[in-house]
């Protein structure tokens, strides 16, 4: 077909539209990604004066398992099947297996980090919260945001005034283009959010002195702030409250207490936008109450919602 339309140059360009299509037809942020995986590995070739088959791929896949992640290498084998078609049976047995290798060694050395609190996240707050400094009401806001909301560090960096709206006691929060939405329909997730409590009074102080249509912007010149700068604000705020974390570890812990606090995992499923269940246990850890022990049958020590008026809740009313 392709030779056909080769000859005939007014079909050329439905030519390029079918070669385009399978990258059109991934989400941008996805197409990016494979783009930049086909770039590094474009640039060992090079280096190692190979050409650009699978069998040249194969030892490439075999070179970056010694340093890069599973997760990586997945990404790799998937980008360059999207540049150069579907690899033969063998060959796929052999990326196949590279991966799987790679993922037995990371779960022999991973250990299971320790779970951030519901008292961590306003140990966070307490911490690093000075009023009037526009930086840690921006960051602590953030903070309280990305656990009550249960969103992803690029989910944060691309959130705009126009995706938050108050409703009676609780936040519509509309993300545009959630990390599983490929086809960018947009979802909304709902936050609790009492009168006078520290998510609302954060959120007013900061809506006055922000002078950006992003949430969380740069502060030298109101830009969007990147997810990397995103997940550094957060991990950054958690050292300083003498905790180890990163930013998607919000998103961990509230899940988690989501369901120690009797929400079904649908509606945990639901409102932190996983596309599907087994997608979300990753996050979750096993509970009394996520195996059916009511709460008041466990002996448990007193929860602390870091979304009530504790000091600094007070603090910002005055």
């Amino acid at each position: 077909m392709a030779q056909r339309c080769l000859q005939k140059p007014h079909l050329e360009h439905l030519i390029f539209k079918i070669a385009e299509a399978p990258w059109r037809a991934k989400a941008p942020s996805t197409a990016n990604t494979y783009k930049a995986a086909n770039k590094k590995r474009q640039k060992w070739l090079e280096e190692k004066s190979l050409s650009n088959d699978v069998e040249s791929f194969i030892l490439y896949l075999a070179d970056q398992a010694s340093e890069k992640s599973s997760s990586a290498l997945a990404i790799s084998s998937a980008a360059f099947e999207l540049e150069n078609g579907q690899m033969e049976t063998d060959f796929k047995t052999f990326a196949t297996d590279l991966i799987a290798a790679r993922r037995r060694e990371e779960v022999r050395a991973r250990s299971s980090p320790r779970l951030l609190q519901a008292g961590d996240v306003a140990k966070i707050i307490e911490t690093n919260l000075v009023l009037g400094d526009p930086k840690t009401e921006r960051n602590t806001l953030l903070a309280l945001l990305s656990y009550a909301a249960l969103l992803r560090a690029s989910e944060v960096a691309e959130l705009k005034w126009s995706d938050v709206t108050k409703e009676p006691k609780m936040l519509k929060i509309t993300i545009r283009s959630a990390k599983n939405d490929q086809l960018a329909l947009g979802r909304d997730t709902f936050v609790d959010c009492q009168p006078g409590s520290t998510l609302e009074l954060l959120l007013l102080r900061w809506r006055i002195n922000n002078r950006s249509e992003f949430v969380f912007p740069n502060l030298h010149n109101w830009s969007k702030l990147s997810a990397s700068a995103v997940s550094s604000i957060a991990k950054k705020l958690i050292q300083r409250s003498g905790l180890q974390g990163t930013h998607h570890d919000f998103r961990r812990a509230a899940a988690n207490i989501l369901l120690q606090n009797g929400l079904r995992r649908e509606e945990i499923q639901n409102r932190g936008r996983w596309r599907s269940d087994q997608g979300m246990a990753r996050y979750l850890r096993d509970s009394p109450e996520a195996q059916g022990f009511r709460k008041e049958e466990v002996q448990e020590e007193e929860v602390v919602d870091p979304h009530e008026e504790h000091s600094y809740a007070f603090k910002l009313a005055v």
